[in-house]
Parts: C-alpha cells; sequence; structure tokens
C-alpha cells in the first residue's frame, strides 16, 4: 500500500473512532465508496389506547377475570387483567415453556389513582389461593431486602409478589443513599428474570459458614400496584439503559374514577376456578431427552403452530425495527429488545389458559400475546417520553411538554403556560419553548381573535 493509501485510511479510521466516542449508543459503520445508507422504514406511530379485545380470554384466566369484575365495587378491567396474568404466570411457572424455553414469569405494574380500587383484584387472588390450598404460590406483599426475596423464592421457585405501592419501593431502591440491601432489589429481580429457564447462582460469601443459595428454574411474578406520580417519580434512564424496566409489562388504567357498583355482592370462589387451580397445582411432567438429566422441574414443551409462527415473525421484526429507530442513548431501544420475548411468553398463557389438556399456540393465542406486548411497551415508551429525564433542565422542559401536549389540538397561550408552570423563570420558559420547537416537538401558531388585526400565540404539540 502506499504512503498516500494509508494515510488516507488512518485518517478514516480515527474519524471514525471519534465518532463512536461521540456517539457511544450508536452504532457507526464506514460503508464502501459509492455505496449509500438507506435507513430502516420509520414504524407507525403506535396507539396508546388499551385494546378491549385482550380482556376476552379463554379458560381460567377468564374466568378468574369475570369473577374479579363481578365482585369488584369499584370495576378496574385493565388492572384485573393484569393481575389474573401475574397470577396465572405464578400456577403455571415451571410447568410449561416454548419451544424456545421462555416461561410464564411476568413483572406487571398495574397503575391508577389513589381510591381506584386497586386492591381488589390482589384480594380475589387471595381468595382463589386459599380455597384452592395454593397459598404457597404467595410470597409476601412487600420486599425489606434483596436476601428476602431469594429466601422466598429458594423455598418455593414459583411465586407470585402481589405489592401495593410498588413505585414508593422502587423509588427508595434506586436511591444511591438507600442501604446495600434495598439498593441490590432490582438487580436480584433481573437475575431472576433471566434465570427462569436454567439455575439461579447465588452469591458467594467470605464466611465459610454461609452456603450459597441456588434455585433451579426461579419463576419469579410481581403484581404491583402504583399511582402515577409516584411511578415517574421511582423511574430514572439508568432503569431503562440497564434493561430492568424492559422486563416490566405496565398496564395504565383507564378509569382513573370508576363508578361504583353498588349492587355487588363478594360471592365465595366459583368451583370451576377452585377445580382449575388445583389441577394446575398438581400437574407434573417427567424429564424427556437430556434436559432432564440436570433439571429437577421439566417443563412441558407448547408447540407453535404455523400461522402463529408467522405472526410472531413478523412482530419480532417490528421490534427489531423499534429498536433501531429508538437507539438514541434514551435507553427506549431495551424496552423493544424484549418486545419479542414478551408477546411469546404471554402467547404461552394464553394457550394453556385455553386448554389444559392439548394446549398449542396458535393464532389467537399469539395475536394476543402481541397486543399485550406492544400495548405495555408502548405504555412505557410514552411514560418515559413525557416525564423521565438525566437533567433538571430536561425535567423542566418534559413538564412544558405535558402542559402543552394535554391540551390537544386547541393549544395554550402564552398567558396558560405561564400559570401551568408556575415557579418557572421567564427565561427558562422561553428557552424551554423554544427548545421543544427545534425539536419539533411542538410549533409556534397564530390563531385569528375577534379583535381585527389582532391574533394570539398558541404553543401546540406535534405528533399527538
Amino acid at each position: 500500500m502506499k504512503n498516500k493509501d494509508l494515510g488516507e485510511s488512518l485518517k478514516k479510521v480515527t474519524a471514525l473512532n471519534n465518532l463512536q466516542s461521540e456517539f457511544p449508543d450508536k452504532e457507526i459503520v464506514l460503508l464502501p465508496k459509492g455505496e449509500t445508507y438507506t435507513p430502516p422504514p420509520k414504524p407507525p406511530k403506535q396507539e396508546t389506547s388499551f385494546p378491549k379485545h385482550l380482556l376476552n380470554m379463554p379458560g381460567l384466566m377468564g374466568d378468574i377475570y369475570k369473577w374479579i369484575i363481578e365482585t369488584s365495587y369499584m370495576p378496574q378491567p385493565i388492572l384485573a387483567l393484569a393481575n389474573t396474568l401475574s397470577f396465572f404466570g405464578a400456577l403455571t411457572g415451571r410447568k410449561v415453556a416454548t419451544p424456545s424455553n421462555l416461561r410464564t414469569n411476568f413483572y406487571v405494574l398495574g397503575v391508577s389513582e389513589s381510591g381506584s380500587g386497586k386492591d381488589h383484584s390482589r384480594k380475589c387472588i387471595k381468595h382463589i389461593c386459599k380455597a384452592a390450598g395454593a397459598q404457597f404460590l404467595l410470597g409476601g406483599e412487600d420486599f425489606s431486602s434483596d436476601s428476602a426475596i431469594l429466601n422466598a423464592v429458594s423455598n418455593n421457585p414459583s411465586t407470585l409478589f402481589q405489592c401495593d405501592e410498588i413505585g414508593h419501593m422502587l423509588d427508595v431502591t434506586i436511591n444511591r443513599s438507600s442501604p446495600a440491601y434495598l439498593r441490590g432489589i432490582p438487580p436480584l429481580l433481573t437475575k431472576l428474570f433471566s434465570s427462569a429457564s436454567t439455575m439461579y447462582l447465588g452469591r458467594e460469601y467470605a464466611d465459610p459458614k454461609r452456603e450459597r443459595t441456588d434455585i433451579d428454574q426461579p419463576n419469579v411474578c410481581i403484581y404491583g400496584t402504583t399511582v402515577p406520580n409516584r411511578l415517574y417519580e421511582a423511574m430514572g434512564p439508568s432503569e431503562f439503559r440497564d434493561g430492568f424496566m424492559g422486563r416490566q409489562l405496565v398496564f395504565v388504567s383507564e378509569t382513573p374514577d370508576p363508578a361504583p357498583n353498588e349492587d355487588v355482592v363478594m360471592q365465595e370462589v366459583p368451583r370451576q376456578i377452585i377445580s382449575m387451580v388445583k389441577q394446575w397445582v398438581d400437574r407434573r411432567n417427567e424429564g424427556v431427552g437430556d434436559i432432564g438429566s440436570y433439571l429437577e422441574n421439566v417443563p412441558e414443551v407448547i408447540e407453535v403452530d404455523d400461522d402463529a409462527k408467522f405472526l410472531l415473525k413478523e412482530f419480532a421484526d417490528e421490534c427489531i425495527n423499534e429498536k433501531q429507530w429508538n437507539r438514541d442513548g434514551s435507553g427506549l431501544d431495551s424496552l423493544w429488545a424484549r418486545g419479542a420475548e414478551h408477546s411469546k411468553k404471554a402467547a404461552l398463557a394464553y394457550a394453556c389458559s385455553a386448554s389444559f389438556t392439548q394446549p398449542v399456540i396458535d393464532a389467537r393465542a399469539a395475536s394476543w400475546g402481541i397486543d399485550i406486548a406492544r400495548y405495555c411497551i408502548t405504555n412505557i415508551c410514552d411514560i418515559a417520553k413525557d416525564h423521565i429525564s438525566d437533567t433538571a433542565f430536561g425535567k423542566d422542559e418534559l413538564r412544558v411538554y405535558r402542559v402543552i401536549k394535554n391540551a390537544g389540538d386547541r393549544g395554550v397561550t402564552k398567558s396558560e403556560l405561564c400559570r401551568k408552570t408556575q415557579g418557572m423563570k421567564v427565561k427558562q420558559r422561553n428557552e424551554i419553548t423554544d427548545s421543544l420547537i427545534l425539536s419539533d416537538m411542538v410549533e409556534r401558531v397564530e390563531v385569528e381573535t375577534n379583535k381585527p388585526g389582532k391574533n394570539k400565540t398558541v404553543w401546540v404539540a406535534k405528533h399527538v
């Protein structure tokens, strides 16, 4: 190679390294001469409204959901579904798996305002467990430390933790000033989630008298409820980037003030629910092939038919596209990275609810699982975009943006914006609105008034 060519190559390598350092979250590549980069197609805006058809579940999940709603003074359909899914995940834990060995371990967050009836579904699940003799499935309702969680899961590897005000717990555990035994909770939950199909190897201790805690196929399920603001306070950018939030399925209530059902009467747990829960508790699978030689509990592999494979593959491609478009350092790409996994696990639960004896992941199960995953991921993305920022300026910017966005198409005037962002300095508010315009998040529009020749300026959010 000539010295001139060598020098040009070194310049290119240096430029590439500089770009990679400047944009560590991006994948920087050099294209051959004459080739142009073709970006992936921009994904369509995802709808965040809840798909009502998801409430139509077959079998045991459908029966549990209906009983929760029928006995609720303040019905919360979306949260009833969320709690039902998490319970069914614990009930079928370590008993079934997809062909790729995904399990029914679900981390579910239910979000609704205070006093809106969030606790009723949890009470129903406790009644069911007591009536069916399955109290062992229920873990504690609060986490005192990472060791406490590990101890509970060690005693019963398939466990459902039902936690109220989990947003407060998350807020404490991510606080740097909190004790180590609390800060260790999110990392432990992350490891347990990823160990559902294998052996979780516990922490080693310097004291030889303290034995390591190993757990075969831990199937941890969580159903945690919280009010919106507490959840926003508990989530920071790091929780997105490290993948912790990507493991959550977030269900947001659309009825913060449900109309009370004055005619509701508490009922005994229906016999068909008790019977099916007992059947799942008693279900045992014999080990088959090599996998039975190293796992104590060998799950039954639930097959996926061709139609379901096509739908799941199509959604997996959608998740890859979304992940590429969201790879901007915000951590939202990590949410879509788990989309295909969430869809398959939810489809597995649907299939097992539809048939106890011969479950198959068919097109209906796949479609249900896909819509669950898409809805939940879109919820977290919207929460992150509207509430999560690294900096104080960024948080104020999101505060202004929420005011403008909530105004809808009519927008907000300068005086309205001032009233709704009191405490913010005029200069900072102007800087923020200018920044939002440059970011193509809002636009400044001149609107005619009743006074001739006098217009008023309003800010309107884009992409709402």
